[in-house]
């Protein structure tokens, strides 16, 4: 449609919503399915690549996209995007690798949603995970929200400088997903956690101190150095959580047990943005990502206090 000129806004509006939903069904879907694929011992090495290229995808995606909008105009780019889901799923339909069927129960989604809730509410590792993701992204939302208006209206950056310190930060997540099968056997999971949200959460406490007097280059640096941290220490954080939550499901409960964590985790991130807008209008951004500092420090907190400290081998808490 956009090739032929006919896209309007609310075609626009209800493509990106299909997007979304199938977006978060695949999401749940293949977190669920990997463990058919590859065997336990091998979860963390499979989370690390799927992370490490996704990403990767992060760094390079922008810059490719804002090159094929200016070479082949945006209704070819989108075009190309179009290509590139029907490439993967090609090579989804290429997986080889038996799967048990699905029970031939006809329930609805909301009756299985609260048994993934009551599972993980009963279980200490879980609740803990989620009560890590969901106190992180709630404040790094509120975080994110006032960054944007704060590094254009008072550290004077431009949207290429934004692009730029989101695309070369991004790159600390293909480090820290790389990592993660190493960083585990050396270290142990619970050092490797605490020491993510240590660094995933604490390294945003310098925004509030980047001065509109620097010069925008160095302005620019710090902030990727900021979001390189953070990023590593988010994506390592997120292979380890994902593959203690593989291991300490039941096959016929991850489906609902990955849709109830992510439903959780990512529920927040609309309050975070809420309260981050709020919290600016009160205190002024530079104020206000102070506070949402604050409290993404608690993160800290949370899994230094929790039983996710006491792990060592991820095997040691599999269920099966």
């Amino acid at each position: 449609m956009a090739v032929a000129g006919s896209l309007t806004l609310p075609v626009l509006l209800g493509i990106i919503f299909v997007i979304g939903a199938f977006t978060v069904a695949f999401e749940v879907a293949y977190q669920s399915f990997l463990p058919t694929v590859a065997a336990r011992d091998d979860l963390e090495r499979a989370n690390g690549r799927l992370q490490a290229t996704a990403s990767a995808a992060q760094v390079g995606g922008p810059g490719l996209g804002g090159w094929l909008v200016q070479t082949l105009t945006a209704p070819w780019a989108l075009l190309s995007q179009a290509v590139t889901y029907a490439v993967s799923a090609v090579a989804l339909l290429g997986i080889r690798s038996s799967e048990p069927g699905p029970l031939p129960e006809r329930r609805g989604a909301l009756v299985e949603l609260r048994e993934g809730l009551r599972f993980v509410r009963h279980d200490r590792f879980l609740v803990s995970l989620v009560g890590f993701s969901a106190i992180y992204n709630l404040f790094a939302q509120w975080i994110t929200v006032l960054l944007l208006v704060h590094a254009v209206r008072e550290l004077g950056l431009t949207a290429g400088h934004l692009g730029l310190v989101f695309s070369l930060g991004a790159a600390g997540a293909v480090v820290g997903a790389a990592a993660a099968p190493a960083s585990v056997r050396r270290f142990g999971v619970g050092p490797v956690l605490i020491a993510c949200a240590g660094a995933e959460s604490l390294v945003l406490g310098v925004i509030p101190f980047v001065d509109a007097a620097w010069s925008p280059p160095v302005i620019v640096a710090a902030l990727v150095g900021v979001f390189a941290i953070n990023g590593a220490g988010t994506s390592l954080s997120s292979v380890v959580a994902l593959t203690l939550r593989q291991l300490r499901t039941p096959d016929h409960l991850l489906g609902r047990v990955n849709a109830t964590v992510r439903w959780i985790s990512y529920g927040v991130v609309a309050i975070g943005a809420g309260l981050g807008g709020l919290a600016g209008e009160a205190l002024g951004t530079r104020a206000g990502i102070a506070a949402g500092c604050v409290g993404v420090a608690l993160t800290v907190v949370r899994v230094a206090a929790s039983p996710l400290r006491t792990i060592r081998d991820a095997a040691s808490i599999a269920l099966r």
